[in-house]
């Protein structure tokens, strides 16, 4: 038996538990990276307060786009109600984030071996993508790893043949589509890499396929029938989706664009899909090191199709999700398949070899992230260009020198891998828009916004009678001036000609869904409110969100002002280390008769 037989054998499960387990368990711990939603993001807070309050909200308001994300939002309402808010987002958090791990080392270690499969997962866990997409409370980190999990699963199909995998495909891909509908494209191409790779068993048994499939997805819609019967959930509560889906073929996203040199070369994320894919057909190209063989050329293929799908997407259908690293985790699985590929054509799948580069590149791609912010400074100091085209070009350079004869030497192989992946982790660290998820000096820390969200939930729950509707009321200039470092972390939002920067106080609204308990854009003291009939609504709650009292009485004041009849609760304040918070609920009565009266204080 060679050494590196031996070391295959007798430290294999040991190898399997640091890649897979210890290492990123290490880094998502301790890592200075944020792990709570960020202020000023609408969505991760309408699933926020969705996932406290889920029966109630989809009570009071129906079924919406999105409430019907049931495979997110059935696991984060079982962990709330098992845990407290804070240690439920968290155990929500890991649990995404290790199961696209586990899924993607189960499947490419089967196709690829163990050592491309390591570093496509080092390529995944330090992904700042992935790790935004779990930790800011998008859906994105579920359906990102509901689809590593069809991968799994048809993975091992494709060794054994069983139908049981099927099955299991079927129900992992049916919850993928159910937390993000936008989900069926990355799980479609999943599907074609397998019947690439897979032909002739699916002519040979077309039938067992396809009905195998449709049995665990029937299966997963069953359980989500069963269990979220008493809401009314069913084919019926998705007509509620038709709005979408006419406005995302209508161009309605059109609305949201920048113009498109004013994110695209920071946008140094779209970076890895171009490399990996660039290098995969060099590597197919030049013949690598072995013959050409069907799995990478389908590696190739779905590494291409998820590096143009939000392109392909914008410019056929007028859409803008492209410019933002929102939609970006659509691109992850076919990216973090093509690295397993690219990584078994570059070194040896076992032995020593293998180890040592794999072990090298995971340290690398986590110390990068790690010190990300210290190194994209230091690359910004000193004037180097680190902007998309670049950092495409130093890839497309390394991936050309595949077609030379250099690619016969692994010493070169070994290193322009590492290399190639730097540059791919990089662009991700750099990335504009996903700085965020790094915890920089002075800045504000999310879990303070988190915990204020949440003491703001708990307020309305304890003090707004069953039936009320809350109201949000606030100034959005206040939280910034309030705090200068506030704005870090604030979402600039256009449509049409309007641009909106959303603050804190629009997470806090989102608690009850935005959309639908947002009351006023700004809280001024001679607003006229006699053209908003809803604030004769005796079932309204308004909830103030002021910073002093001179802010509450012009807001008691433009009630009197108006002619509504209103009871002002006692106010109530949130303490943390950066900044205080002021809530104070006013009951709507109905109609008033404008005396001083009408507005009466606890």
């Amino acid at each position: 038996m060679t050494s590196g037989t031996t070391f295959t054998v007798g430290y294999s499960w040991l190898f399997d538990v640091v890649i897979v387990g210890i290492l990123p368990t290490f880094f998502i711990f301790l890592a200075p990276i944020q792990r709570f939603l960020p202020a000023g993001w609408v969505d991760p807070a309408l699933y926020l307060g969705l996932s406290m309050d889920y029966g109630h909200i989809v009570t009071v308001y129906g079924w919406d786009y999105h409430s019907l994300r049931v495979s997110f939002l059935l696991p984060n309402a079982i962990a709330n109600i098992i845990l407290p808010p804070v240690y439920a987002r968290l155990v929500i958090v890991f649990a995404f984030y290790f199961l696209g791990l586990v899924a993607l080392y189960g499947g490419a270690r089967i196709l690829w071996g163990r050592i491309p499969a390591a570093i496509a997962v080092s390529f995944l866990a330090y992904n700042p993508i992935y790790l935004l997409a779990n930790t800011a409370g998008y859906v994105d980190g579920s359906y990102i790893a509901y689809t590593f999990c069809v991968f799994f699963a048809l993975a091992g199909w494709s060794a054994w043949r069983h139908v049981v995998w099927l099955a299991a495909a079927g129900v992992f891909a049916t919850l993928a589509v159910l937390a993000h509908a936008l989900a069926a494209a990355p799980v479609g191409l999943v599907i074609l890499f397998f019947l690439i790779v897979k032909w002739e068993e699916f002519i040979r048994k077309p039938i067992t396929f396809v009905s195998g499939g449709l049995i665990g997805g029937l299966l997963a819609w069953a359980f989500f029938v069963a269990a979220l019967y008493k809401m009314g959930f069913g084919i019926s509560a998705f007509y509620q989706l038709s709005w979408i889906v006419n406005a995302s073929l209508t161009g309605f996203g059109a609305k949201y664009r920048f113009d498109v040199m004013d994110w695209l070369p920071f946008a140094t994320r779209l970076a890895p899909g171009v490399i990996v894919s660039l290098t995969l057909l060099f590597l197919l190209v030049s013949g690598g090191r072995r013959a050409l063989r069907r799995v990478d050329v389908a590696a190739l293929l779905i590494s291409v199709a998820s590096a143009a799908l939000l392109p392909a997407y914008d410019i056929s259908f007028g859409g803008s999700t492209t410019q933002s690293a929102f939609y970006a985790g659509l691109a992850a699985s076919g990216t973090g398949i093509g690295v397993a590929a690219m990584a078994a054509m570059f070194v040896p799948a076992t032995g020593r070899v293998g180890w040592m580069v794999s072990a090298t590149i995971t340290v690398a791609l986590l110390a990068l992230n790690w010190f990300s912010t210290g190194i994209v400074k230091g690359v910004a100091a000193s004037g180097l260009p680190a902007d998309l085209f670049t950092l495409v070009a130093c890839g497309g350079a390394i991936s050309v020198l595949l077609l030379t004869p250099l690619r016969g030497m692994l010493i070169f192989r070994a290193a322009a891998l590492g290399i190639l992946l730097l540059i791919c982790g990089f662009s991700l660290v750099a990335n504009r828009d996903t700085r965020q998820l790094y915890k920089e000096a002075n800045i504000i820390d999310n879990e303070e916004y988190f915990r204020g969200a949440v003491f703001v939930r708990n307020l309305l729950n304890s003090d707004i009678l069953p039936g009320r509707v809350p109201l949000f009321w606030y100034e959005r200039d206040e939280f910034s001036a309030r705090d200068g470092r506030s704005r870090e972390l604030a979402r600039k939002l256009r449509f049409g000609d309007t641009e909106m920067e959303l603050t804190y106080y629009d997470t806090l609204a989102s608690l009850r869904l935005w959309h639908r308990s947002f009351f006023l854009t700004e809280l001024k003291p001679q607003q006229s409110l006699e053209s908003l009939p809803f604030l004769m609504d005796p079932n309204v709650t308004v909830v103030v969100i002021e910073q002093d009292n001179a802010k509450l009485d012009a807001a008691i004041g433009t009630l009197r002002n108006a002619g509504v009849s209103c009871h002002v609760g006692k106010t109530s304040t949130y303490h943390s280390k950066s900044f205080d918070m002021n809530i104070t609920l006013i009951e709507l009565l109905g109609q008033g008769n404008r005396t001083p009266a009408s507005c009466g204080r606890a």
